[in-house]
């Protein structure tokens, strides 16, 4: 039996942000982990929802995962440090209850759409093979099923208040208006 090719570090900018975004995914994952933790006290309607959350993550960040194999890039220095970090944040929200884990959910995946976006440009032309390894995730994000863009606050806006219904739509901002209105 042969031992496996010991990984390498990235070379190229390209190798580096699929590190990063690898490393981004696990903190992503944590995020709803320990949402998911909390929420079984503080908003046990949310547990499902923050679990398919969470599986999302997980097949983003098996994507990237299988991608640095395929081209021999050992992960990240900071892959343990951001499933703390994410873990930690995610916790935190948690306890402090249903709006808390809105607001964060659509900052982060808001967050990480632009962030999704502006790679797809750079990479357009520095390397297509991970550009379609970042687009995989982009097109993800964006589909009405996942949690990208406002979508994120009302789907998790509706355990929260009756009067939620007709506040969603008031200014034209549905996520702004749903976490106001999240108790």
């Amino acid at each position: 039996m042969t031992a496996p090719a010991a990984l390498r570090p990235a070379r190229t900018t390209a190798e580096k942000m699929i590190k990063v975004d690898h490393a981004g995914e696990n903190g992503a994952v944590n995020i709803y982990r320990a949402q998911t933790l909390a929420a079984r006290i503080r908003a046990p309607s949310l547990v499902k929802q923050l679990t398919e959350f969470q599986r999302h993550e997980e097949e983003h960040r098996t994507i990237f995962r299988d991608y640095l194999a395929k081209i021999g890039v050992r992960r990240c220095v900071s892959y343990h440090f951001s499933g703390l970090g994410g873990f930690s944040l995610g916790f935190i929200t948690g306890l402090i209850g249903p709006k808390a884990i809105a607001a964060t959910t659509f900052a982060v995946e808001h967050v990480v759409l632009r962030h999704l976006e502006e790679q797809l440009e750079y990479l357009r032309s520095a390397d297509p093979e991970a550009r379609d390894c970042v687009l995989r995730i982009h097109d993800d994000e964006r589909a009405p099923r996942h949690c990208g863009g406002p979508d994120v606050a009302r789907r998790l806006a509706d355990t929260c208040a009756d009067r939620r219904h007709s506040a969603l739509h008031r200014d034209g901002h549905p996520h702004r208006n749903a976490l106001k209105n999240c108790s």
